[in-house]
């Protein structure tokens, strides 16, 4: 896995021009403080690239049976691994002569606008540890993001049989594989609605005009005659009516899935009352063959 992953030619690219975008961005910063929103992004973001090729590439790359579980792995040791040349880069441009001399005298006039302190080691902690660690962590989550949200729901369509034989599912019969597919396809919905639902919750409360969940349903008559101006309220109502679909979609995954119960005991991610079945199924066989 290992070899396939980093001796990816594009992840390779991907990471030399990270590199490249981030010293722009230093360079952007130290020419025009102020951290305007591309020079964020090229800062913060351009780590993550080659965490999202490498997420991306195993709807493609791998089998369908473990590439969702390659995606999570790939989610976590690309960007451990990568995230530190962007990171030498950036701790490299900003103490050229040039970078440095901006900062410094920026500093002098307007210290606590600046993005970049100065100081030899506060300057070096900053962009090496820091940056370093914030462009980690911010490419995990993107990766974490792009597996649950775009990576299962595409083999969950494409090549629903496989994947549904990822996540322990009977694919023995003809019905069997009716139900798998149903099942793993609700299964990747539930994710998708947990992050759909909870971020319309979380910025639709904070940028509505009503105070409370209730105003925001009161207010549903508004939002006809003023769209554009109750974005944040609709937001908010929409979360939370998410809710009870995604507990019916929960309860109707359970009832049309048929998990291996096999499987998951050998694997220990059985439920008890699942364990008990694969138990009491054990048995019932063993005393056949007497």
């Amino acid at each position: 896995m290992l070899k396939r992953t980093f001796a990816d030619p594009v992840l390779v690219a991907l990471v030399l021009l990270s590199a490249a975008l981030v010293v722009w961005g230093v360079w952007r910063e130290a020419m025009h403080p102020g951290g305007d929103l591309l020079t964020v992004v090229l800062i913060w973001g351009s780590a993550a690239l080659p965490t999202a090729w490498s997420v991306l590439r195993v709807i493609w790359s791998e089998q369908a049976d473990g590439a969702v579980i390659v995606a999570f792995q790939r989610t976590l040791l690309v960007p451990a691994v990568v995230c530190w040349v962007p990171a030498v880069a950036m701790a490299v441009a900003v103490h050229t002569p040039e970078i440095r001399a901006h900062i410094e005298a920026e500093n002098l006039v307007n210290y606590s606008n600046y993005f970049l302190a100065s100081g030899g080691d506060s300057l070096l902690f900053q962009t090496l540890v820091l940056c370093g660690v914030g462009a980690m962590v911010f490419a995990m989550l993107l990766g974490l993001l792009l597996t649950v949200l775009v990576v299962l729901p595409v083999l969950a369509w494409l090549k629903p049989i496989a994947t549904a034989r990822s996540n322990m599912l009977l694919t023995d019969t003809a019905e069997d594989r009716v139900a798998a597919k149903r099942a793993i396809r609700m299964i990747a919905g539930i994710f998708v609605l947990i992050f759909v639902a909870t971020s319309l919750i979380f910025f639709g409360s904070r940028a509505a005009h009503s105070v409370s969940v209730i105003d925001a349903f009161a207010n549903i008559p508004k939002y006809l005659l003023d769209p554009l101006g109750y974005l944040g309220d609709i937001a908010w109502v929409l979360g939370v009516l998410a809710i009870p679909f995604g507990v019916w979609l929960v309860i109707s995954t359970l009832r049309v899935q048929r998990p291996d119960l096999e499987l998951r005991a050998e694997s220990g991610v059985n439920s008890l009352a699942d364990q008990r079945k694969a138990e009491r199924g054990r048995s019932g066989r063993s005393r056949k063959k007497r």
